[in-house]
């Protein structure tokens, strides 16, 4: 961040200059200025400075915040869980090493440091993205960081690119549906949302009892966004192809590991896996599960203050 933001205080000590910080919300991950930009002797946290044109009439022009807000604005719609508001791709990394983890190192600099760099060479000043951009399906078991790359990820296209983007767990996505039912409200007013964003992040993919009604819940939105040429990105638990048994130690095995022994086309039928394979680069993450680990310190991170947004 550059310009009226820092001009007067330098670099801040709680955002970095990024002009926003973020923190847990009552539902979800929430964003808002950092203080020190609603000082700003140049603008006041209004957005505008004044300046004069070159007939030497007096205007207001517009500064970064302007932008620092609308990014805010599309960090606060994404639908983050509150608990991911400070999901970054560093603190994965981070977490991953400390496991000594060198499977996560290789899939977070080969992959997401490449998509991440040519999304920032290719976004729209719109926020938007080239059309049939590829996402990324995401495989593990629980507790191996899949959350938390995606909220990572729209952490970055939101608040670094102002793409907007929308985070749904599926499981999450259909009590909307069924709560929008007894509402009066009809599906189109849900799914509808989903099928036009820019991104669309959808996580537990495979979740549910994979009846009729859920599947073609999910064939609405995976159907539509495949024709629109828009990007999309998954994480489940549900294999993306056959399991090695020999790797478990047989069937029964991994039967009775708690882990699942159905494939996601499976779960979500061939038709759609079929389009999801042609959306996304799938990558399989491996290690422990996290949450069953020894608790450690958390790391500091620069999102622990937050400031108010200006009107």
């Amino acid at each position: 961040m550059s310009g009226c933001i820092e001009q007067e205080h330098g670099v801040c000590k709680f955002c970095g200059g990024d002009g926003y910080l973020t923190q847990p919300g009552a539902e979800a991950a929430q964003a808002a200025l950092c203080d020190h930009v609603l000082s700003c002797s140049e603008c006041h946290g209004s957005g505008y400075r004044a300046a004069r044109d070159r007939d030497g009439y007096d205007v207001m022009r517009p500064c970064e915040l302007m932008g620092v807000k609308r990014r805010i604005q599309l960090y606060n719609l994404a639908g983050i869980p509150a608990r991911y508001h400070a999901a970054t791709f560093g603190a994965f990394q981070h977490r991953q090493s400390d496991k000594g983890d060198s499977n996560q190192h290789e899939v977070r600099t080969r992959w997401f440091d490449a998509w991440t760099h040519r999304i920032a060479s290719t976004v729209h000043p719109n926020g938007k993205l080239p059309q049939r951009t590829r996402g990324i399906g995401l495989q593990g078991v629980p507790g191996v960081g899949k959350t938390h790359l995606l909220t990572a990820l729209a952490r970055f296209l939101t608040l670094e690119q102002g793409v907007p983007v929308r985070y749904r767990e599926f499981s999450h996505l259909l009590w909307d549906l069924k709560a929008g039912y007894q509402a009066g409200h009809g599906e189109d007013q849900i799914i509808a949302p989903l099928v036009s964003v820019e991104v669309l992040l959808i996580d537990e993919l495979g979740q549910g009892r994979a009846n009729e009604w859920e599947i073609g819940i999910l064939d609405a939105i995976v159907g539509a966004r495949y024709n629109q040429g828009l990007t999309t990105f998954f994480a489940t638990n549900y294999w993306l192809q056959a399991p090695d048994l020999a790797r478990f130690g047989g069937a029964t095995a991994l039967k009775d590991s708690g882990l699942p022994v159905e494939t996601l086309s499976d779960r979500v039928s061939p038709r759609i896996f079929s389009r999801l394979a042609e959306m996304c680069d799938f990558v399989e993450l491996r290690g422990p599960d996290s949450r069953t680990l020894p608790p450690k310190a958390p790391a500091a991170h620069r999102s622990a203050k937050i400031g108010k947004v200006s009107p």
